[in-house]
This record gives C-alpha cells, sequence and structure tokens, in this order.
C-alpha cells in the first residue's frame, strides 16, 4: 500500500495510471474510486459493494482511492480492515482477497507545506534528493491537518510507504503541455489527415 501526497496537479493519479499499464498491460486494472463520492455517511455499503465486487472480479490490479481524506469515518474503517487483513467480505459473504492488489491512496492533505518547498526546492532531476530532506515535515503536515482536509491519521500507520510529489516547476510543466500538445496534434493527423 502507498500513500501518494503532494498538491493538486503534480500527476499522482498519472503515476498511478501508469503504474497499472506497466504491472497489468491492461488499463482494466486499474480500480479507480473517487473517494469525495464516499463522504456521506450512507455511502458505507455502496462502497464496499463497489469495492469487492470488482476485486473479486479483478484480483490483479492497482486500486486507487482518490483524495482518501474527503471519504467519511465509516469508509475509512472499512479501509482500515483491507490494509490490515488484505481481505473483505462482500455482500454476498464470500471472502474477497487483496493479496494481489496495490492500494495506492492519494491526498492532497498537507498541500500547504508543498507551496512552501516549491519556492526553495525546486529539483527536476527526478532524483528525489530534495523531497527526502522534508519527508519528516510532510508526514507531520499530514497528520496535522483539519477541517475538510482532514487525512485519517490511523491510516498512516498502515501504509507501508508514504510518497511525496513534488511540486513542479515551470520549466516541467512546459515539457508537459509540449508534450501533450505533441499527442494531440498526432492524432488530429492520424485522423483528420
Amino acid at each position: 500500500s502507498f500513500l501518494f501526497t503532494g498538491s493538486t496537479g503534480v500527476g499522482k493519479t498519472e503515476m498511478t495510471k501508469q503504474l497499472a499499464r506497466i504491472l497489468f498491460e491492461d488499463d482494466r486494472n486499474l480500480i479507480r474510486f473517487d473517494m469525495t463520492e464516499f463522504a456521506n455517511q450512507d455511502s458505507l455499503e455502496r462502497f464496499r459493494t463497489e469495492l469487492t465486487a470488482r476485486v473479486w472480479e479483478r484480483p490483479y490490479s492497482v486500486i486507487l482511492l482518490d483524495e482518501i481524506e474527503k471519504a467519511c469515518a465509516p469508509v475509512t474503517r472499512i479501509l482500515l480492515q483491507v490494509l490490515d487483513d488484505g481481505r473483505l467480505m462482500d455482500e454476498n459473504n464470500r471472502e474477497v482477497s487483496f493479496a494481489n492488489a496495490y492500494i495506492i491512496l492519494t491526498t492532497n492533505a498537507g498541500s500547504e507545506i508543498y507551496q512552501t518547498i516549491a519556492q526553495y526546492g525546486v529539483d527536476d532531476s527526478g532524483s528525489g534528493q530534495v523531497m527526502k530532506k522534508y519527508n519528516k515535515l510532510i508526514r507531520e503536515s499530514i497528520s496535522s491537518t483539519s477541517g475538510s482536509n482532514k487525512f485519517p491519521p490511523e491510516l498512516l500507520g498502515r501504509i507501508d510507504t508514504i510518497v511525496p510529489f513534488q511540486p513542479l516547476s515551470e520549466a516541467t510543466m512546459k515539457k508537459i503541455v509540449e508534450m501533450k500538445l505533441k499527442k494531440l496534434k498526432d492524432e488530429v493527423l492520424k485522423k483528420h489527415n
């Protein structure tokens, strides 16, 4: 299990999609949940049903729980069970195993620390050396969030690895836009000559 942390637009979800392609060579092995849809207390059964059904159908998968801090407390408790035991009972009383799944949670919690890092910690090398210095600070920032952006602290202890995503520099953003525009241009050329 992984927790991808960072401000909006740094590539957490895109990295998860690419990971699913690399591991399973099929986009259908990415099971994505937008956790804002499970913010209400009455969404627990719907979440359990959808999660177990999709993992039963595709046990070898990458499960993306996007913006985990938005989920209600009962949904978080279900995730604690999955992360602890690696299994969950479905609505038909079948035991669904998560042993062959990669579970990735993303969060924007603590994003204020990334804005600060972006001012003095830009590193486009991809080495991650700059972010290593800030790991403890990032963990503390995630743990101390409050309000609608509050990260469930009980999940932190059950995550195997926290992966911080560094803010993108202007030069990197420019490269991404150029790459996306080239891809669009190639698609238009292929489709419409």
